[in-house]
């Protein structure tokens, strides 16, 4: 299952949430007005959506 967020600035965030746990396994951050264009983290094990939403503001601060 997936959920989208919009991060503001034309970022948005896709999250993979397993569908039994409702934990989250990956997330991209899409910016297409960035040279970057997309940010992708596997995470080693499943975190909550509040983890992997903080890891993507966190992680797409260059974009």
């Amino acid at each position: 299952m997936t959920e989208e967020i919009s991060l503001g600035n034309d970022k948005n965030l896709t999250l993979y949430i397993n569908e039994t746990t409702g934990l989250v396994s990956k997330i991209e951050v899409d910016a297409p007005n960035n040279k970057m264009r997309k940010y992708t983290h596997h995470f080693p094990y499943h975190v909550t959506r509040e983890e992997a939403i903080q890891q993507a503001i966190v992680g797409s601060i260059g974009f």
